[in-house]
């Protein structure tokens, strides 16, 4: 199931990749120029007091790279063909296909009444390819991370090694350790059994008082 998994991911990818195609390896060739604009068209959209102009158009990536972050400039003019107005957006989440047609939609507040707008003009001022995600270093591997290990192992083991050398050698300061440890149990049991014949005494003493 998860080799299922793992394949069906490269697969994607691959298509993807595919799709959009691979990014150059020097400087990014693909722009502006590969979207050509096809069939603008300017509408007059009413939003309740207020009315906007709406500029419909299609953009076609000639290029065998996806591009995104378009940016879209549309110029409005009037009866003598002189430049009234402008807008200008930017459409960071909208990603054109090699070959393929994508239609946008701009929408502006009109600074002159709507007649002065006769016609307009649409360019796209910038586009990129997507750019290559930056490589992500791997973590050690496996034999990397025993080698990590070896100091420890060997500290461990060397010291694991002392202690049981110094439980088997017995020096003069452990036979010391020892010998008072023993005359310590010794002291213990006599200081026990003094006190047992102290008290069989005293038991004596008082059974003595009481018969005479």
């Amino acid at each position: 199931m998860i080799l299922r998994s793992v394949l069906l991911w490269l697969l994607l990818g691959t298509s993807a990749a595919m799709a959009c195609g691979q990014p150059p390896a020097g400087p990014l060739q693909a722009g502006a120029a590969d979207l050509s604009v096809v069939d603008p068209r300017l509408e007059r959209v009413q939003r309740g007091e207020a009315t906007v102009l709406a500029t419909l158009v299609s953009l076609k990536n000639t290029s065998a790279a996806c591009l995104e972050d378009v940016v879209i400039e549309v110029r409005y003019f009037g009866a003598d063909k002189q430049l009234i107005d402008s807008a200008t957006e930017s459409f960071f989440d909208i990603v054109v296909p090699p070959g393929k047609t994508v239609a946008f939609r701009l929408d502006s507040v009109p600074l002159h009444p709507l007649s002065d707008y006769v016609a307009q003009e649409v360019s796209v001022i910038s586009a990129s390819p997507p750019r290559a995600a930056p490589a992500q270093r791997s973590g050690p591997g496996l034999i990397e991370h025993l080698l990590q290990w070896i100091p420890f192992l060997v500290f461990s083991t060397f010291l694991g090694f002392l202690l049981h050398w110094l439980r088997s050698k017995k020096s003069p300061q452990s036979q010391a350790l020892e010998l008072a440890a023993q005359q310590n149990i010794l002291l213990q049991a006599q200081n026990t059994q003094l006190e047992r014949i102290a008290s069989a005494l005293e038991s004596h003493a008082r059974s003595d008082k009481a018969e005479t």
